[in-house]
């Protein structure tokens, strides 16, 4: 996502291959065994933290196995330094948006936007 001055969140979209999207989401997170990270499911959507730093270190959005499409994307979401202005809902829609397949182009890259 665009970032605009001032914001808080930063967005980052990844493509998943096919396969195992959790182990793939955890390596965005930086990595390591399951047992250190929360995953927290609602419907079609997953969320993924680590345990020991919680949701403001980081945490990825993504679609679960539950969802109408292919499991194909990510979002990455982390704070800025010196983000002072809550994008929280802009960047939030904007993940799902790529996630829940509604955005304009649903071609991904394979690196972050």
């Amino acid at each position: 996502m665009t970032s605009e001055p001032g914001d808080a969140l930063k967005a980052e979209l990844f493509r998943l291959a096919p396969g195992d999207a959790d182990a793939q989401v955890r390596d965005l997170l930086g990595g390591g065994e399951a047992e250190a990270f929360n995953l927290k499911k609602s419907g079609a959507l997953k969320m993924a933290y680590r345990r020991a730093t919680g949701p403001g270190a980081g945490l990825v959005l993504y679609a679960g196995p539950s969802s109408e499409h292919r499991v194909d994307a990510a979002c990455l979401l982390t704070r800025t330094a010196d983000g002072d202005h809550d994008n929280s809902q802009r960047a939030t829609e904007w993940c799902l948006s790529f996630i829940l397949k509604t955005a304009p182009t649903l071609n991904i890259p394979p690196a972050p936007l």
